[in-house]
């Protein structure tokens, strides 16, 4: 999603944490056998932070 909208990954990350805060997306992780967890993120029907 970073390299898409052009800025750095960092940013991407605060950005998505600021709308899941805001309640305009959903947060969740997704665990697998190994390694970090993937930070999932899906729109909610009524966001209207944008």
């Amino acid at each position: 999603m970073a390299a898409r909208a052009g800025i750095s990954p960092g940013v991407a990350r605060r950005y998505l944490r600021f709308l899941a805060d805001s309640g305009a997306v959903d947060f969740s992780l997704r665990y697998g056998a190994a390694g970090r967890p993937e930070h999932l993120y899906h729109w909610t029907a009524t966001s209207s932070v944008l």
